[in-house]
């Protein structure tokens, strides 16, 4: 909860991902902190950045109590409608003189640079789920994909990997289980999205590993068997890598 406190400021100003983060956020960071103090020296302004400032904290402070007492949605993505105050409490110190245009200045060249730098780099966009999903192909029989990182909406793995459903409890025969690791951030702080290092997980018994792919966006492994034979949860969270959890999901053979 902390951690993603503290990126609530950070992800407002300059983004969630980006090449070079800490020099922009760094950048960023000071010339926000800078209109903050401008915002409240001139007495016609104070009001309406207090105002902001408070609407601000009550916001994100409601939030905080609501995760303490068990219903947690503190992101920066949940919280984004707060990001209209803080441009307006910005806003009042952005309009003060030559020091509020500098840091206007230096906030638009940063925004420039974040934008085009994760534009230019495809390691900072989107989950390459379409990427993944051409690798793989369409399932030749019915097969168990074990997805990297796990996850609560199945909108984007449905609408490119075609029809599924979330592997519940039961054991199912099948010929082909394959891992899905998709890139992603590993732990806080600014870092490159990548798909799990290290080596692959052992073959599920009867199982024997018959591809594998890599790039900077994704990482198939493909464990295939002569015939049908069943796989439970437990045993397939034996596929998981290190340090990460996995979504199992069932796709049947398209006709």
């Amino acid at each position: 909860l902390i951690q993603r406190l503290l990126t609530i400021p950070k992800n407002f100003l300059v983004g969630y991902s980006i090449p070079v983060e800490i020099p922009i956020s760094l950048v960023a960071g000071i010339s926000a902190a800078i209109a903050l103090l401008l915002a409240f020296r001139r007495r016609s302004e104070r009001a309406t950045a207090a105002s902001a400032l408070t609407l601000a904290v009550a916001a994100i402070g409601l939030s905080v109590v609501s995760a303490l007492v068990g219903s947690d949605f503190v992101t920066s993505r949940n919280l984004a409608i707060v990001a209209v105050v803080v441009v307006l409490l910005l806003g009042c110190g952005l309009a003060q003189g030559r020091a509020g245009l500098m840091c206007l200045s230096t906030l638009a060249v940063a925004s420039i640079a974040a934008v085009v730098g994760v534009n230019a780099d495809a390691h900072f966009q989107r989950r390459d789920w379409r990427g993944a999903a051409e690798a793989l192909g369409p399932p030749q029989d019915n097969r168990i994909l074990v997805f990297y990182p796990a996850f609560s909406n199945p909108g984007p793995m449905g609408f490119y990997f075609g029809p599924t459903q979330l592997l519940a409890g039961r054991s199912l025969p099948v010929r082909e289980v394959d891992i899905v690791a998709l890139a992603s951030i590993a732990g806080f702080g600014p870092h490159t999205p990548s798909p799990p290092a290290g080596p692959s997980p052992a073959a599920p018994p009867g199982f024997r590993m018959t591809s594998s792919i890599s790039t900077a966006t994704y990482r198939i492994v493909r464990f295939t068997a002569p015939r049908a034979l069943p796989l439970s949860p437990a045993r397939l969270v034996s596929l998981e890598f290190r340090g990460a959890q996995a979504q199992l999901v069932w796709q049947p053979r398209r006709l």
